[in-house]
């Protein structure tokens, strides 16, 4: 008998699965061959018996039918379900609980309960229900008979239905009379049954207390069942009496009797037989239900006449039918050769066709301005040049990313996995995803910063008046979360541009490209393939330590201290080093290399220029130019930034997207917490969690975000006055909810971001305001670093006086117990979890804290997952990082660079700072965010140094 699974939903994956999904788990693991019965949980909650709604999330007494359904789907529909336990909560009147945030605002897991009166008669319910519509049902065990704790405050005790002095409650009583007297099993079905049947009525002096049930003459006996005949196993002759049929005396044959019931047609029939001889003995009966006779005779008849019918007539028109298939024959020919020419004529079409569309995607594909105007002229008529322009240079293209990643994911949940999914929607999603990617990667990576916060396995976000819910790809046995699924594409989208663009260089034929871009971007790339590799690495400021992390966790997982557990770190491997540096190139790419402004579709020779700060210039080629063609005399415009030509102006988007979502996130934790909904309570302070299973993972995640909110609100020039006003918002609703998180750490890592915004940025805003606004300025400035050093202060002090520091103390001696254990290769990727349990001090099993997955420390994390090296290599990552920052922040005198940098050092001294106490790097978030900051860094090194 397989354990009984609880009805579960999937709201607090992975820390419970649902039922469903875990019994798929476990065919799909083989489980088929290891149970012979299957065994549920079965709980009413809050509805009746009655109720026939089933749903992946929906819990009454009729969820066992997806389970079965389950089990059929998988082959295995013939094996009996039992009901381990069978209840419905009845909670005592006296009992008035208030309502619990946890449970919905329910009183209990299990709902408010009902009253006993209506436990009883809905248990009663539920097994004539059963025993009617469920015919693969088996035992239903009422839970529970007593509780012997007897703790009146704990829900589980109001499932009893004797109290603990083994004084009846009402649902007693009521399966009692059930279970003697009540109509259960009074009508017997087709089959076999023996002498205790329920539907057996005895009269006289029967001795049933043996086997078979003995009596003597005149002793009698009425039988209800189902069916058309039944055959009685008696040992002496009786007389019997149909209700309202025949009668007559029989004597056994063989230790039968055969008696017909009548007309089939009738729900049930009576038979009263009474002994005509002492001595006899009823070991049982057997009910049938014979098949009229036009079911067993009728038409297998029917069938043979009219086959020799059909057979004869076809004989006598075979004549007409062969000159009928001769003239259709001709006809089919005569067509077949008109659809051979049509066939002709629609495949040159296609050819075409099919020709104009690859030179479309070859076009959209090659960086722009690659192919010359007098080819693209060729094969684009101006229409779609005009429309592919509008596409690239303006809102559609990111508009229809967004809605595509939205139908990509629309129909998309686990309980899916249990039914058919429709693969349109997906496929027709994924394909519009990757071609507005391919139009507009940056704002692909703009969604995949502002999407990662929604990494979790399926999660469901109750904020108060609505339950939002999202959920990963699950692709054979690995999950794909959204922000993961749309890198894997932007990364395919933008393989693909390098690769058309090696093959246009290496194959097109002269006078196909523009001559200077296939000279100088296309043309040398190809002929020294290695060298532009090694020379991009020694320009590119993290490329080089990107590749080790890559390749030292690859190594890490060699040295994984327990090899069972090697799938754990193989995911964290793929979410926390592979997908972020895979981020970190596209970025680089993407922003660093591709061209900031499609080309005007208005004619050949139109190349754009840089553009300066706050318009937009271009310079029309004359006549039979670089590429041919003609001037147009009125071309259109490329988009003017607000952050001028260059990499500025496709770097802010990703900014936006990442403060917005942090914004979003921040909205839903305030909302939370006003509706009381999914906060957890420590301490007596609810703490919000917003898209997040708990207020440190969220704290952690605004506390990169918050840091370059503030940073632009402050720096950025007077000329973005309205940016600054929306990022000031910004930077308050964000601050307000990592307020409610009542995180400690997270004090301590802003209370230092903010010590580096007034450090860099006051000097520059002292500059400039010095003689006008003295006091002001001096006064903005120490105020901003008396609240940085209070939030530092308050942080140390709530850590020493509440006690985290005891814990995390604990926890770091274990880590360095671990370290000592393996000090070279560390325990590896993900592997801190399983290894924690063996060296917790009794202290932190008591608070239960003996699973935590990682050891509060960002550099005892790197040590412990990838050994000394990771901890040498995660050291100068970060070092660099400061390095670079610090000498651009010396360098530039641009106002507009001077803010990114500050931002981006500050939301790194809190990934400092905040690490030394919690976790900083490995969870896909926080790693994600990691890398996004090195190439903003990078990208900013790569703008300065232009200007420069």
């Amino acid at each position: 008998i397989m354990p009984g699974l609880a009805p579960t939903d999937d709201k607090t994956y992975p820390a419970n699965e649902s039922d469903l999904l875990f019994l798929q788990d476990m065919y799909d693991a083989g489980a088929k061959d290891y149970f012979d019965i299957a065994s549920v949980m079965i709980y009413g909650f809050q509805e009746p018996p009655t109720t026939h709604r089933t749903d992946f999330n929906r819990f009454n007494f009729s969820r066992p039918i997806l389970t079965h359904e389950l089990m059929v789907r998988n082959g295995d529909g013939n094996k009996p379900i039992w009901g381990s336990e069978y209840a419905w909560l009845s909670l005592s009147p006296n009992i008035d609980w208030p309502p619990d945030p946890r449970y919905g605002n329910q009183k209990s897991l299990w709902g408010n309960g009902v009253d006993e009166q209506t436990q009883g008669e809905w248990l009663v319910g539920g097994y004539e229900r059963a025993r009617r519509d469920w015919p693969w049902m088996g035992v239903m065990a009422v839970w529970k008979f007593r509780d012997p704790i007897n703790n009146p405050t704990l829900p589980a005790s109001w499932f009893s239905i004797v109290n603990n002095d083994f004084s009846p409650r009402p649902a007693y009583n009521i399966l009692h009379d059930y279970a003697r007297t009540g109509a259960w099993g009074t009508v017997a079905d087709v089959g076999v049954h023996s002498g205790c049947c329920r539907a057996i009525t005895w009269q006289g002096n029967w001795n049933k207390s043996a086997t078979p049930v003995s009596g003597n003459k005149g002793d009698a006996l009425s039988i209800s069942s189902i069916g058309d005949a039944l055959r009685l196993r008696v040992n002496v002759p009786l007389h019997y009496q149909v209700a309202g049929g025949s009668s007559g005396d029989i004597s056994p044959s063989d230790g039968v009797v055969d008696i017909a019931l009548g007309d089939s047609s009738a729900y049930s029939h009576t038979v009263t037989t009474q002994m005509l001889a002492d001595n006899a003995q009823v070991a049982g009966f057997t009910v049938y239900r014979n098949q009229p006779f036009l079911l067993a005779a009728g038409i297998p008849a029917a069938y043979i006449v009219s086959t020799v019918g059909l057979g004869v007539a076809a004989y006598r028109l075979l004549p007409w039918l062969v000159y009928l298939l001769d003239r259709l024959f001709q006809y089919l020919l005569f067509a077949f050769t008109r659809l051979l020419f049509a066939l002709r004529w629609l495949g040159r079409a296609i050819l075409s066709l099919l020709g104009r569309l690859a030179f479309t995607f070859i076009y959209l594909s090659l960086p722009r301005n690659t192919v010359s105007p007098a080819v693209t002229s060729r094969y684009l008529p101006k229409s779609l040049q005009s429309t592919i322009y509008n596409l690239q240079s303006t809102i559609i293209a990111p508009i229809g990313l967004i809605l595509s990643v939205a139908l990509f994911y629309l129909p998309v949940t686990r309980a899916e996995l249990l039914s058919d999914i429709n693969p349109l929607p997906l496929i027709i999603g994924g394909l519009m995803t990757a071609f507005f990617a391919l139009l507009t990667p940056e704002t692909a990576l703009a969604l995949i910063i502002a999407l990662v916060p929604l990494y979790l396995q399926p999660g469901y976000l109750d904020i108060g008046f609505m339950e939002i819910g999202w959920g990963p790809k699950y692709i054979g046995h690995f999950y794909f979360p959204i922000a993961e699924l749309l890198l894997l594409l932007t990364a395919a989208v933008v393989g693909w541009r390098i690769a058309v663009g090696w093959l246009v260089g290496r194959l097109a034929p002269v006078g196909w490209r523009t001559e200077d871009r296939a000279q100088t971007t296309v043309v040398r790339a190809v002929r020294t393939p290695l060298t532009q590799v090694m020379q991009y690495l020694r320009a590119d400021a993290f490329a080089l330590l990107g590749i080790l992390w890559v390749a030292l966790g690859g190594f890490s997982l060699l040295t994984v201290a327990d090899r069972q557990f090697l799938s754990d770190s193989v995911r964290e491997l793929r979410w926390t080093v592979i997908e972020p540096v895979l981020f970190y190139f596209l970025y680089v790419y993407v922003v660093g290399r591709m061209d900031p402004h499609p080309t005007s579709p208005n004619g050949g020779g139109v190349l754009p220029t840089p553009l300066p700060p706050g318009g937009a210039a271009m310079t029309p080629l004359p006549p039979g130019g670089a590429g041919g063609g003609s001037v147009p005399p009125e071309p259109l415009p490329h988009p003017a930034s607000p952050f001028g030509g260059g990499v500025l102006p496709k770097m802010f988007p990703l900014f936006d997207f990442f403060i917005g979502a942090a914004v979003i996130v921040s909205i839903f934790g305030i909302v939370q917490f006003f509706f009381g909904t999914n906060t957890v309570n420590v301490e007596n302070l609810s703490r919000v969690t917003s898209v997040y299973e708990h207020p440190n993972s969220l704290a952690l995640y605004l506390g990169r975000a918050l840091p370059i909110a503030v940073a632009f609100a402050v720096l950025l020039p007077a000329a973005y006055r309205q940016r600054r006003i929306i990022y000031a918002l910004t930077a308050v609703i964000i601050g307000i909810t990592m307020y409610l998180t009542y995180s400690r750490g997270a004090l301590l890592g802003v209370g230092g971001a903010l010590v580096v915004i007034a450090l860099l940025g006051g000097w520059g805003v002292i500059a400039r305001l010095w003689q006008s606004r003295r006091g002001i300025v001096v006064a903005m400035g120490g105020l901003a670093l008396v609240i940085g050093a209070a939030a530092i202060y308050f942080a140390l002090a709530r850590l020493t006086d509440l006690g985290s520091v005891s814990l995390r103390r604990d926890i770091w001696s274990a880590a360095l117990h671990m370290i000592k254990d393996h000090p070279i290769f560390g325990v590896g990727l993900d592997q801190f979890a399983n290894q924690y349990p063996h060296y917790a001090t009794a202290a932190v099993q008591a608070v239960g804290e003996v699973y935590t997955s990682h050891p509060h420390n960002f550099l005892l994390d790197y040590w412990l997952r990838l050994g000394i090296i990771g901890l040498l290599l995660g050291g100068l990552t970060i070092f660099l990082f400061y390095r670079f920052g610090w000498w651009l922040w010396r360098l530039t005198r641009n106002p507009l660079h001077r803010a990114i940098l500050v931002a981006l050092l500050a939301s790194m001294t809190d990934f400092v700072l905040h690490g030394l106490v919690d976790q900083a790097y490995f969870v896909p978030d926080l790693a994600l965010i990691f890398w996004f900051t090195l190439a903003s860094m990078e990208a900013t090194r790569r703008s300065v140094l232009d200007e420069t």
